[in-house]
């Protein structure tokens, strides 16, 4: 897992709005940064699935 800079996604804070999600303030700072995201490999991909659906059977 790689952690990239990224540009801020550009009117994300109208978008959310017009979804009617209107959380993304906390203490007057956005809740997630939206200068950052994580790149995957597939391996890491298939690895995170195996341990959801294990996750997942225990919960049934």
């Amino acid at each position: 897992m790689r952690r990239e800079a990224v540009a801020p996604r550009p009117g994300w804070q109208s978008k959310l709005d017009q979804l009617g999600f209107d959380y993304y303030m906390l203490d007057g700072k956005a809740y997630w940064t939206e200068q950052a995201c994580y790149a995957f490999t597939s391996h890491e991909v298939d690895q995170l699935e195996a341990a959801t659906e294990t996750l997942h059977d225990l919960c049934l």
